[in-house]
This record gives structure tokens, sequence and C-alpha cells, in this order.
């Protein structure tokens, strides 16, 4: 534990007056550790993991203990450091404080955490009423155990032991709201995170996205409360994480029970002669302390917004008997006192009193349905009520039509009933029978609790003499997808058989399938059926068959994605080798949309059997990363099998890819150990014949292929160190090492992930009765890009003795005598046996060594050292991007890190190993993985590059001479945000009618609104339209403005959806398609399909004006509530036809015939052109 002496430990003399305000005598002293609240902490909670251990903050909090008051801190992992800080009183009326004990180190294990003090104050102990000075002691420990390595949360938004305060609410509801972030590692994504406020679940469970999980505007009550994260690892190990966390905005504390969530049935009612299920609530505040509520306060329970009950705090607690509404019920409480006030948290329960009950009435069971029940003779086959009784069911979304025991779609969507009264009587409109044939009809619905019930299946026979086309597949509300291609080549989009059955058709009857956007496909009916194969694109589409006597089978709507997105492994490499068994995979996708889940699997077999292990990360701009653990043996290479797949949106499964690496884990540096020469006896004498000489050497802990590296130290001057792999035997051989004469020290070094291990021998080589003669400097290996050397020879000689230095080209082995006919630079020995001599040298290698005499006529040569000068700087350039290169949404994210990146390749006449800096608008690039260094004449990084934006990437390397150079940079383009057009109006799935028409030109005008994100000046929006599914045609054309694309909004004013005023074949379905495109070719498109029906009903609310406010005087009537006259204007319809007035959200009406709509708050006839309500 860090050394931090905070304040003074010891006995604080603290005199007050008996009684007085700041410290009551009956005030007993107290401390609590508040800080750590977690009983565990990972590394994942350090708050700085430079240091050793985990760093978190230590907090305490105090009761009657005086101001100033020195509180000690132990840790029994750290039994000698002392550790103190002082009292801080926060409310002088109750005595509350707290001690800051900033952060302190744990170690790994269990942490017994002390806090302790004692000092004087005046106070009253049990059995003594006299209030007098007394020695005061108070102490708090607790257990914290450091657990490394380990899957773990923490929250990063608000923090443990923070106060967050009035200023802190997120939003302007009641009460305090605050948003929440929690983060973790070892967890996979897409994995659920539960939070709970104060022991309940208030919210949904997020997914796991990029390790973190996000709520906003999570309800939190006033006072000290813990927050907890619940969540599951890999092995479905329980993760949690909680804090402790105070909301200090001068309210009191306020809690309901039973706790959030709680189901109320028939079985909890507490009264049930009284209407309603009655139960009682609870209300309670803190006992004391800042947070309690006063007593005497008013306390209110409100259920759904309405004042439920009232009662007066008495103690810290109130009970009321409530009654309890059906269906879902949102409670809170709130407290009320002369100085301050508190809101509980809202609970939501779910009240089912009433027992589910329901039971279908028409059509009866055993009736036979013929054509002249059909309520809709405009449509195919026949259209027939299905009604019924309910009871439990509080609305008319929680009840669904079954024909045949599959569910009634309606646009996408359950068919839900048109008339519902809760508890009373329902109808569904319609029930569709095409065929002649038995159905079964049936309904089923929920109540608030999730309960369900199935009705009686009634069974009617349907004669029909029709003449009927059905669609039997696809079925309405399909997702077409890859795997259901006939061909299975996405480059031909989509071939799919459409299956039809049909009623009352001749054989050799034709036929077409209409679908929107598309061409129709034609076939001919026999035996009843048919099927056609049909080419779909991409996109939604409405399909229908229409028979050559012009009847049309209802619509199905599908969604085709027939094309399977793809993933790549980008890193590790395929067959590459590991000596740790933490690897990050970095992803790349295609055709994956943000959110999506991507899974890495990882299997291995070891002594113990086979494993596998799956991951799961958020894909992000077609890329993703996550980090994963291969398996391993200690000692053994193991292969890992690494497979990642994905799916977009649509359900479209990628071909896996798969890559095998190999992993050799070891718990120790290599060993290393010299073979030959054998160190058995030291020195080795090293005969002058073996100068070259076979070096080879053993080395334990490492994997094949491993480098080892050789040092040859020259009478105590290292030369140029030499590397060779190891074999598969952990052998490394080094033929032909030139050996100096005298004194020579051979140095092996190997490295793997625990460390670095060396061996050495040392030898004594040649004739000893020779001078040894060194060249210092330049050392062996050296560049330089200057031809003026001071070359140093070091050598045993007498001072005054002549000594004579060599050049020649590279060549190896051992050099020859340098004669004084051949050398190029001669001086005699000083004192020490040194020569310096100046040379010039040309641009090139060149290999120096030296030969000295000594006064017995003995010669002695050095071994020659490399030099290498080289004065012309590298070639330098860029390859990769191309300059101008624009990087959109379809670009590949070359990693799966965080931003974007691509390769950037420089190519440079450089020496292998050396570092290349590349630059991103003049500042250094920020590169994810190893920095670029030359291998091969080039060099690639994978650069991040900010989005919406243009950059210029630079580059300059330097060759072992210390030349440099720099490449000639390259301007590229980064926009990989697609604009995105929605078109608002007319909506999706609108009928328009006669009064739509907004022009006197031919056809049909109407204005279409289109919704425009990330546009930009210059992006081109396009219209196009499809009629009866006929390929699309262009309609309009339009290149934004700037204002325009600030907007976020544009108008086709009085667009042609229709081109004629021709209106006997509607009604026509129309596809209307918006696309938008950028610069850097991004487009975005939206389509909409509508029914165009000049001869349809209409009806237009002419009184009141949309928008229009009411007041007092509006009112036309002294009844109770507010009256207005409705005037509405009608068009192709009867005198007498059912007109039906809605009003959303209509309170206090019933839903009646205005289901899905609102409240029925009139129903009634049409009586002329305009009716008056």
């Amino acid at each position: 534990m860090k050394a931090k002496i905070l304040g003074i430990v010891g006995i604080a003399a603290i005199f007050t007056g008996c009684g007085g305000s700041s410290q009551p005598c009956d005030c007993q002293p107290s401390i609590q550790i508040v800080q750590p609240s977690a009983s565990q902490l990972t590394e994942f909670h350090d708050t700085d993991p430079s240091l050793p251990g985990v760093q978190y903050p230590v907090r305490a909090i105090t009761r009657c203990v005086p101001e100033g008051t020195s509180i000690r801190l132990s840790n029994d992992k750290f039994p000698s450091e002392d550790i103190s800080a002082k009292v801080v009183i926060d409310d002088e009326q109750t005595g509350e404080g707290h001690v800051d004990f900033g952060d302190q180190n744990f170690a790994e294990g269990a942490n017994h955490v002390c806090v302790s003090s004692a000092f004087v104050v005046n106070m009253t102990e049990e059995g003594d009423t006299n209030c007098s000075e007394k020695l005061g002691n108070v102490n708090d420990c607790t257990d914290v155990n450091v657990v490394l390595g380990l899957p773990a949360c923490r929250f990063d938004d608000p923090q443990d032991g923070q106060v967050l305060e009035a200023g802190d609410d997120a939003s302007a509801e009641p009460g305090f709201q605050h948003d929440v972030l929690v983060t973790c590692k070892g967890i996979n994504d897409g994995t659920p995170v539960r939070l709970f406020v104060d022991g309940g679940e208030y919210d949904a469970a997020q997914l796991l996205s990029n390790g973190q999980a996000a709520w906003n505007d999570i309800d939190m009550p006033a006072g000290n409360f813990p927050l907890r994260a619940q969540t599951q690892d890999p092995q479905q190990n329980t993760v949690e994480v909680e804090i402790a966390v105070t909301v200090d905005t001068g309210a009191c504390a306020v809690r309901l029970s039973p706790e959030n969530g709680r189901l109320f049935t028939s079985g909890d009612d507490e009264d049930d002669q009284a209407e309603g299920l009655q139960a009682t609530l609870t209300v309670e505040t803190d006992a004391s302390g800042r947070f309690a509520c006063e007593d005497g306060s008013t306390v209110t329970v409100n259920l759904n917004g309405q004042e439920a009950g009232q009662a007066v705090l008495s103690g810290s607690s109130v009970q009321l008997q409530v009654t309890m509404p059906e269906g879902d019920v949102m409670a809170y409480a709130t407290v009320e006192g002369p100085n301050r006030s508190g809101r509980s948290l809202t609970h939501h329960y779910g009240v089912c009193s009433t027992p589910l009950e329901l039971s279908v009435t028409a059509p009866r069971d055993g009736l036979t349905i013929t054509d002249s029940a059909d309520q809709d003779p405009d449509a195919p086959g026949i259209q027939v009520p299905v009604r019924g009784t309910s009871r439990g069911v509080p609305s008319a979304d929680m009840l669904e039509l079954l024909i045949d025991g599959q569910v009634v779609m309606y646009g996408g969507e359950p068919l839900r009933p048109a008339v519902f009264f809760p508890n009373g009587e329902f109808e569904f409109q319609w029930a569709d029978f095409l065929q002649t044939r038995p159905y079964t009809v049936a309904v089923r619905g929920r109540n608030a609790c999730g309960q369900e019930l199935e009705s009686g299946t009634n069974t009617v026979s349907v004669e029909t003499e029709q003449r009927t086309c059905q669609i039997t597949s696809p079925q309405s509300g399909a997702v077409l997808l890859a795997a259901d291609d006939k061909d299975s080549d996405p480059s031909n989009d989509l071939q799919y058989d459409v299956s039809v059955t049909t009623e009352n058709v001749p054989d050799g009857t034709g036929f077409q399938i209409t679908i929107s956007g598309q061409a129709p496909v034609t076939g001919t009916i026999n035996g009843g059926a048919a099927t056609v194969e049909a080419t779909l694109a991409d996109g939604p589409h409405t399909l229908k068959c229409v028979l050559d006597s012009g009847e049309e089978s209802p619509p199905v709507d599908v969604t085709v994605d027939g094309h399977p997105p793809t993933i790549s492994i980008l890193s590790p490499a395929d067959g590459a080798s590991f000596d740790t068994t933490d690897v990050t995979v970095d992803l790349a996708t295609t055709g994956v949309e943000d959110g999506q889940l991507a899974t890495v699997t990882v299997e291995w077999t070891d002594s113990q059997g086979q494993h596998s292990m799956q991951y799961t990360t958020t894909v992000n701009g077609n890329s993703a990363s996550i980090d994963v653990v291969l398996g391993a043996e200690a000692g053994q290479q193991v292969t890992n099998t690494i497979t990642a797949t994905v799916s977009d949106a649509a359900g479209n499964q990628a071909v896996p890819a798969s890559i095998t690496v190999d992993v050799q884990v070891f718990t120790d540096p290599p060993v290393v150990a010299f073979v030959d020469p054998d160190p058995a006896s030291q020195p080795v004498a090293i005969d002058e014949s073996l100068r070259r000489y076979t070096v080879i050497v053993q080395v334990q802990n490492v994997t094949a292929g491993s480098a080892v590296e050789l040092v040859v130290v020259d009478n105590g001057h290292d030369r140029a160190p030499v590397t060779a792999s190891t074999s598969a035997s952990g052998f490394a051989s080094f033929p032909g090492v030139v050996l100096p004469r005298g004194n020579v020290t051979l140095r092996a070094s190997a490295t793997n992930a625990a460390g670095t291990g060396q061996a050495t021998v040392d030898l004594l080589v040649g004739d000893t009765s020779l001078p040894v003669v060194v060249v210092t400097s330049p050392a062996d290996g050296t560049f330089t890009n200057q031809g003026s050397l001071s070359v140093t020879i070091d050598s045993s000689v007498e001072q005054g003795q002549p000594c004579r230095l060599c050049e020649r080209a590279a060549t190896g082995g051992i050099p020859p005598e340098c004669s004084a006919g051949s050398a190029i630079a001669s001086g005699n020995a000083d004192s020490n046996g040194d020569v310096v001599l100046n040379v010039t040298l040309t641009e090139g290698v060149h290999e120096l060594w030296a030969s000295c005499d000594d006064q017995a006529g003995a010669t002695g040569t050095s071994v020659a050292n490399l030099v290498t000068v080289d004065q012309t700087p590298p070639q330098v350039s860029i390859t990769e991007p191309s300059d101008g290169a624009v990087f959109n949404a379809a670009s590949v994210d070359q990693s799966g890190q965080p931003g974007f990146q691509v390769a950037v390749v420089v190519t440079a006449d450089a020496e292998d190993g050396q570092p290349v800096d590349i630059t991103v608008d003049g500042q250094p690039a920020e590169i994810v993985g190893e920095a670029p260094v030359i291998s091969g004449g080039q060099a690639t990084a994978l650069v991040t590059l900010g989005d919406q934006a243009s950059h210029v990437i630079g580059a300059r390397a330097c060759d072992r001479a210390g030349n440099c150079a720099s490449a000639t940079p390259v301007s590229v383009t980064v926009d990989r945000i697609a604009p995105d057009v929605v078109i608002t109006s007319p909506t999706d799935g609108a009928r328009l009618g006669q009064a739509a028409d907004q022009s006197l030109a031919a056809g049909m005008q109407v204005d279409v609104e289109c919704a425009l994100t990330d546009a930009a000046e210059g992006d081109v929006l396009v219209l196009e339209r499809s009629i009866g599914g006929a390929p699309f045609e262009q309609v309009a054309s339009h290149a934004l403005t700037a204002a325009e694309a600030v907007a976020g909004s544009y108008t086709f004013d009085n667009a042609t959806i229709v081109p004629t005023d021709d209106a006997t074949s509607d009604p026509l379905a129309v596809q209307l398609r918006a696309r938008i495109t950028d610069n850097a070719g991004n487009s975005d498109e939206n389509s909409i399909g509508v029914e165009v029906n000049r001869m349809m009903p209409e009806v237009l609310i002419t009184r009141p004006n949309d928008g229009q406010a009411f007041n007092l005087f509006a009112d036309m009537s002294s009844d109770p509530g507010f009256q207005t006259q409705v005037n509405v204007e009608t068009h192709f319809t009867e005198l007498g036809d059912l007109l039906v007035l809605c009003a959303s959200p209509g309170t206090g009406y019933p839903e009646g015939h205005c289901a899905g709509y609102g409240n029925e708050v009139w129903a009634g006839t049409v009586t002329g052109v305009t009716t008056y309500l």
C-alpha cells in the first residue's frame, strides 16, 4: 500500500457544549467504510495501472465524530504502513461526515481493511445520564478480495461513491434521472447486462456492444443506494459489480413496496367484495439521518397518474390499501413535509384479477359460409366478421385471430379487432376465405401478466362460386434469404417458385404474378394450382396473383435479401505461431449492418481432449475486433482453429472464415546451452586451423523457427550479431563463424514470452604467440554516410611498433596479413598499443582489418570489420493508397479496431528493420498494430483516418547510414457515412383518393416529402415510381443545395405518381422509391407503397381546423366536459353508410369501432356531402 500520511493519528480532544446542536450528547459515534462498496476488485477497477496491485479509492462515512478527528486506515497486506485522514463534517445538525483516503493499493488476494480512531467527545454512555467528556472509539472493517485475470465489469457513469446533485438530473421528468454506463472485459458482445437500482430491476437489460452497455435517463431515488449490474461470462458464470451512489438534491428518501415488476392476481385481492383488486402498498423512508422524511408528512400513492390514497407518515413507514386497476399499472409514492419532500421510483405492476375467458360467437361452429355472406364484394374471396366476447383482456392489441391455427396478419402485423370493448364484445374485420373447404376459426388473447388463453375452435365450411386465386408460397410477411435462392447465385438476384391455388378456375387459364417494382411473370393454371419461377431483387415486394379474367388475390408482402454477407479474418495470419495465449482477432465483413454480432470460435485438442470457446463481438463499419484466449498446454505445441461467422440483419449467414494457428506456451524463459564448442572445460582452446568454426547451440522452451542470436566478443569488443532459427529438435547452427585470435567469448541468447535466456562460452583462439589486434572503431557492422573515417586499432604490441590498415570489398572469411604494400594507412602504436588512422572510403561495402608487428618480429592480424558507406538517400514512395483515392461505405476497413483503417504501403530501398514514419495531415499517424518497418524493400501499416474528411498522407524513411528521404504525399478522402433518405409523405401503405390530387395536370400529382440525414450540397436525390408492378421509372431528379442539406428535407412538389386521369383500373398499387447518392458514391434508398383509388370513399374533417386551439368559450354545451361541432365531408359514399368519429386518447370512451385509432366518441350515419356532428 502506498505510504500516504494524510493526517496525524492520535487522540483528538474536542470540547463541545453538552447537548449542543452540533454534537448531541445522545448521539453515538460511528464509522462505516462505503468505498470500495464491492467485496471484489479486479485490474479492471485499477485507477493507476502503472503501479503494482490495484489502486482504488477508500472512503468512510461518520456520524457524531468531531470535525478534524484523525482516522487511521490499515490493510493486513501492508502491516507496516501508517495511513490516516481527517473527518470532514457534512451536516452539522445530524453530525454526519466523511473521510477520504484517496487511492490506496490493494494486493492480489484477500485484503482485510479497517478504519479506526479514538477521541474525546461530550456524550452520555449507557446507564449514565451525565453528559461529559468521554473517550469515544469507532472502527469498521471490510474484506476486499483482489482477483486478477477474470472477466469483470465496472461502472463508468456514475462511479463508485459518486454524489449526484440536482444539476446532474438528465431529464425534465419528475424525480431524478441519470444515464448509466457499464464497461466489461472478458464478456461477449451481445450478452444481456441487467441493471438493478436500489435492489430492483427498473429497465430492460441492454446487450453488450463494443464492451459497453448504456442506459439513458434511469430513475434514481434520493439518498444512498446500491447500483448493481449483472451479466454472464462465456462459461455462463455470473459476473456482477455493485457500487454505492448518493443522490442529494435536497429531497428525502422514499421507497415503495412491493418490488417493481410484481404481478397481482385474484389471489392477492384483500377484499374480493369491493370493485377492483384491493392491495396494501408500503411507503418507507430512512429511520434517521439527512435523507429521512419528516414525521407528519403527507404520503400519497399514485396509480397511473391518479391519486389512489393518502396517509400521514409516522415513524419511518406507512401502509395504504389501494384499488388496483386491471392491466399495466404505474405506481409511485410522494411525501410532502413542512421542509422537504421526496418521490419514490416508479414501479410497474401487472394486475390481472379477472380470469381470462374467450369465445367466438360468429361464425358459429358448423356454419356453412357461402358467397351471400361476403361483406366486401370488391375483395377476392368471402370476407366475414369474426365476433366474440372476452374477459380479462385489457386492450385490442392483446387479441389476435387464428385461421387454421395461423395468426392472421395485416400489413406485416397481427390483425387486431376493429371493435373492442373490455370484458365485452369484439369484432375482427375480416376473415378471408378464398377456397371451398373447411376452415377453423379461433382467437387468442393475453392479460397484463403475460398469461395466454386460446378460445375454443369453430369449424366452418366455405362454399364459393367466385373465381379466386391465392398465393400460398411465399406467405405474407416472409423474408426470403440467400438460402431460398434456387440457383444459389446471388449475382442474378433470387429465384423463387411462387405457388398459387385457385377456386372455380378452369385448367388452361392464364395468370400473372405482379411484383412491385418488377415486371410480372406469367403462368397457366393446371389442376387448380400452378407454380412459376420469379426472379426477385433485394428489397420489399408486394406480390399478387391476377387471373386473365381480372380477379386478383390478396396481396402478399415479402422482403427479399438474396445477397449473403461475407466475413474474413484479417489477423492473425493463417499458420501464425504464438508463444502467448492472448490474441486479438480482427475481422472484415461486407453487407453486415452496424450492430450485428460476429461470432469467433476457438477450437483445440490437448491431452485433456477437445475444447471449444466462443466469443462474440459487434460489427461496426463492416469491421470488428475481439480478444480471444487460445488453447495451450505447457511445453506442447497446440494447433488452434479460429472460425468466424456472421449474419446480416435479415438472417443471411456468411460462409465461415477459418484459419489455424499454433501455440506453444512456456512458463519459463529459454534455456540456452552451447553444444559445440563444448563448454565443459573453459577456456576452450581453438586451434589456428579451426578459426572458421561451426557453432551449435541447443535451446529449450522455444518454438521451432525461433530466432537465436550469436555475438562474438573479440577480446572484449562485441562484433555484429548473427542469427539462426531453431530446428524442430531445438538446435540452432551457425556455420563458418570467423573467430578472432586471443580471448574470445561466444554469447548466445533467445527470447520467449516469459523472458530471455542466454549462455556464454570462453575460448582461447589461435596462435597465442602472435600479437592480438582488434579494429575497435568503426565497429563490425557499421553503416555510415561519412566517407572520411577515423579508424582505431587496439593491439598488444609495444609502443612505437608499426600497425597497418587494409581494405577490400566484402569477401568474408579470415583476411590475410595486411602488408605494407597493400595497406591504405599505417601508424605506430602508442603506450596502450592503440593506433588511430584517418582514411577515406568510397561509397559501398568495405572490409577493414589491421596487422601489427611486435618487437619480437611476430605479426598479429585482426578479423575484418564490415563497414558500409552509404551517402545516397533512399528512394521512398507511397504505393498504397493512390493519390486521390476515395474511401466510402463500401471500402473495407483493414482492421477490426475502433475507427477506420487503411493499409498504407511504403516502398524504400532501405535495409530490413529500418522504421518508416507515416504522417496524416502533418502529424504522426495513429497506427494500429506494430509500427511499420522495412522488410524486402516495403513497409505496411494500418493507419487510422478520420471520417468525413480529406487527408494528406506522408512517409519518411532512413537507411542505416542515416540518409533520410520523404515520399511524395498522397491525398485521400474518407466519406464512409452514406446519406440517408426516408419518404415521410405520403406514408407507407397510404390510400390516396381523388382529394389527394394537388394539380389539374393529367394524372395524379402529390407532394413527396423526403427526410434527409447526413446529406451535403451536391448530393443527388432521385424519385422513381412503379405502377402495378411495372419496372421503376424516374419521376424527378434534384441536386441538393447547401440550405436543403442543412435543413435535412426536400419535397418533390406535385410529383406525378400516376400519369393518366383514367381511373377505370383503380385501385392502383404504386411504389415510390427515393434514392440519394453523394460525391463519394455512397447511396441510400427508401421505398413506400401507396394505393391510388380515385373512386374510393373519402372522409375529410373540415371543422375544426387541424391544430386549432380551444378555450373555455368554444364549449358549445353546458353538459359536463367539452363539446364542439365537427363537420365531416365525404366523397363516394351513400346516405346511411356508417360514420364513426375517433379521438386519441379519448379518455373515458371505449375503443368501440376505433380500435387502433383511439376511442369511439361518436357513431352514426352519413347524412349528406357534409355530416354535422
